[in-house]
């Protein structure tokens, strides 16, 4: 059952007028995000113990901090996705709580209120431990909502690996790895973990496609001209995304390094793939998600040049499948809508990128995707068009749509 709990959890606040003292923390988060996210709040755990890899705030270094069960199936209805307003949706925390926002369906994102640094929290997002949960999804050991102790460990050594690769050719790494939250708990005889991670940004590639695409298709209308030019227009942003990316997973695989260790369950897809502000004329693009990376020492060369095309194959390829790395939002979610025709340049600029040998710039002129918002705005209706489908749960994934441009 859908539960909405916007009059008791959620409001549309201003930073004007407001007696919110977490609005401005909500504030700085959002700025650093292309997309709207749901606000959450995290909550000190009595089991666990904080382990330090690197320096982190004590905010996160005290005491274990999660999502509180009452969170987790819940969303506001606010269907913003990119930003255009000047409100944005908040809740109260209770005293003690950490104000955070979502990241995907396990994590949280915060900000440290000195320095401004983002940080990402994987894995904190575990409702209960059952005994007749299922814990395998495509033949893997799978925990919903959070992580185990060995895919902490193995994104702290991987990213660490590929942010060495990055530095060595003059790239700027998107996360870091700082520590991570030992759990008591185990699972399966497993033990669980939930890793800390100093980012630069969190947008996800397919978040701010759907972003773009579910609102040019929901809440505009447009002339076969504006739409012609909104379709070329988004292809030609995709591609400039797609040879960036490119570049960087030929760096990887040069480096010896996949992105997971399984084909049928893999890390590679564009819900890894970060886009971020760096200032407000640039953005920067972004690989992420390193807890079941492989190198030579798991693989032989063969496995390891065999993990490395399912991979290259799989990338372009997700475009084209539905949203993987967002939580469900607003009170109408279609995963599976999407632009085929502009997503294809994806692809084209991917293979063109990898087979670069020009020095890799992670950049984009941050114009391209105001051009493509004001590309939208223009067509823009008063109230959303379509909706007669219900809605769906936080985080549920529902069936195929067949919703094109």
């Amino acid at each position: 059952m859908l539960l909405i709990m916007e009059a008791i959890k959620y409001k549309l606040e201003k930073e004007e007028g407001s007696s919110n003292p977490h609005l401005k923390t909500f504030l700085e988060i959002n700025s650093k995000l292309l997309v709207r996210r749901d606000p959450l709040y995290l909550a000190e755990c009595l089991d666990g113990t904080v382990e330090n890899i690197r320096e982190m705030p004590s905010f996160l270094s005290q005491s274990p901090l999660s999502i509180p069960p009452e969170l987790l199936n819940i969303r506001s209805s606010r269907d913003d996705l990119l930003k255009t307003r000047d409100d944005i949706v908040t809740l109260d925390c209770p005293p003690g709580t950490v104000p955070s926002v979502w990241s995907g369906r396990r994590s949280a994102l915060t900000i440290d209120p000195r320095t401004k640094n983002l940080y990402k929290l994987k894995g904190v997002a575990i409702a209960e431990l059952s005994q007749d949960e299922k814990y395998y999804e495509n033949g893997a050991l799978y925990l919903e909502g959070g992580q185990f102790l060995w895919n902490a460990h193995n994104e702290r050594i991987y990213s660490d690996r590929f942010n060495k690769i990055l530095a060595d050719n003059g790239v700027e790494p998107v996360m870091e790895y700082v520590g991570f939250y030992k759990s008591p708990f185990k699972v399966r005889g497993h033990k669980i973990a939930a890793s800390i991670i100093r980012v630069k940004g969190d947008t996800r590639l397919d978040e701010l496609m759907y972003a773009l695409e579910a609102e040019a298709y929901f809440q505009t209308t447009y002339t076969e001209g504006q739409k012609a030019e909104l379709t070329t227009q988004l292809g030609y942003f995709y591609k400039e995304v797609g040879y960036i990316v490119g570049q960087l997973k030929r760096l990887m695989d040069r480096g010896n390094q996949t992105w997971s260790d399984n084909p049928k369950r893999t890390n590679a897809h564009i819900g890894n793939i970060v886009v971020y502000p760096t200032d407000e004329k640039n953005l920067m693009i972004g690989l992420v998600d390193f807890d079941a990376s492989c190198d030579g020492r798991d693989m032989s060369k063969k496995q390891l040049r065999e993990q490395q095309i399912e991979e290259y194959r799989n990338i372009p390829k997700s475009t084209l499948e539905e949203v993987a790395s967002a939580r469900a939002i607003g009170l109408y979610y279609y995963p599976e809508l999407k632009f085929s025709v502009s997503r294809f340049n994806f692809g084209l600029g991917f293979m063109a990128g990898y087979e670069s040998k020009k020095i890799i710039k992670p950049t984009l002129e941050m114009s391209r995707l105001t051009e493509l918002k004001e590309l939208i705005n223009a067509g823009k209706i008063p109230r959303p068009r379509l909706i007669h489908k219900k809605p769906v749960e936080a985080g549920i994934r529902y069936e195929h749509l067949g919703a094109e441009f």
